[in-house]
């Protein structure tokens, strides 16, 4: 079985083909992520199947499960489960042209969610509403167009806008897992949906690529490039595939961390001779040391206000001298 590891990130890579809103290798390990909230009971949610046909092999029951997968893992939700009453009452609506706003609360629901679909060769269209079931009103309404091949981003971006919609919270369906695979034989690059699809391979240098790291926002990943005896600090642009070098200075270059503006990158380098943490600009210009210490300093990473690094260091007789980021 293939070693697999995993960086989460809530960043979301930037599609080829971009979704629009109107007011998998052979033998990979399946991922499960599980996610709980520790406080409130979760509102549950009734979500019949979407009216609809289409090319490409996207079916009503699919973008049912896609839903009610990302609305279950947000934390905030939990999914009715007699689906045959829920599309039982469904068709009933459909065929009165009413909302049996008493029939759904008698299913023990408090938000229903209803929509309609239609998967072109060219375009795919999604049409999704929320009704609060106490109230008998609509409290939410959108328009998802995009490639038929992305249906499922629509779906995902469907989720955080409930999620957004009805909690004020930001959701997680849209982010993207930068994660090491050896499936080819040699330790690349992959990325894939938070859900475990869509997966692809970004890197094909044939030897081993290690400890990725989104750029905040954008579709971009930094990671350590082994070459031979040599590492270099390269990224990788999502959408189009293209790979380039940011640094390849004498000696160690790894562990790239991504400041939160995006602008700035930590990492280890050893052109001074130890491995010491170094700030680079993000196209891998303009090095300057941070720390100053007598030991191995390895694993940088960002506070919050991208102000101060925090060091793994070998160093444990005295505190190691950082020097602060100018941002």
């Amino acid at each position: 079985m293939p070693k697999t590891r995993f960086w989460i990130s809530t960043s979301t890579a930037l599609a080829a083909a971009a979704i629009l809103v109107t007011p998998r290798p052979a033998a990979a390990p399946e991922v499960r992520l599980k996610i709980e909230k520790g406080f409130g009971e979760k509102v549950i949610v009734a979500v019949p199947l979407f009216e609809g046909s289409g090319a490409g092999g996207v079916e009503a029951g699919g973008i049912r499960e896609v839903l009610t997968f990302d609305l279950g893992n947000s934390g905030y939700f939990s999914i009715t489960e007699n689906l045959e009453f829920v599309d039982e009452t469904e068709r009933d609506d459909r065929r009165t042209g009413e909302i049996d706003f008493q029939e759904w609360l008698a299913l023990g629901a408090e938000i229903m969610i209803k929509g309609k679909f239609e998967a072109g060769v060219s375009e795919f269209v999604l049409e999704a509403s929320a009704y609060d079931l106490a109230q008998g009103q609509g409290i939410f309404a959108r328009r998802y167009t995009g490639a038929p091949a992305d249906w499922r981003r629509a779906v995902h971006r469907l989720s955080d806008d409930i999620v957004n919609r009805l909690t004020g919270e930001t959701g997680i369906a849209e982010s993207r897992i930068a994660f090491v695979s050896n499936a080819t034989g040699a330790k690349e690059i992959y990325v894939m949906d938070y859900d475990g699809e869509n997966r692809r391979r970004m890197t094909r240098d044939s030897q081993i690529a290690m400890y990725p790291a989104w750029f905040p926002g954008s579709g971009r990943i930094a990671y350590t490039r082994y070459r031979g005896t040599r590492q270099e600090i390269h990224a990788v642009d999502v959408p189009s595939g293209s790979t380039g070098r940011l640094t390849s200075f004498p000696g160690l270059n790894a562990f790239a961390a991504i400041s939160p503006r995006g602008n700035e990158i930590l990492m280890t380098l050893s052109r001074d001779g130890n491995p010491e943490i170094y700030r680079v600009s993000s196209n891998g210009s303009d090095p300057k040391r941070l720390t100053f210490g007598r030991s191995t300093e390895s694993s940088p990473g960002w506070s919050p206000a991208g102000r101060r690094p925090a060091v793994v260091s070998a160093s444990l007789k005295r505190p190691l001298p950082i020097r602060p980021c100018s941002q």
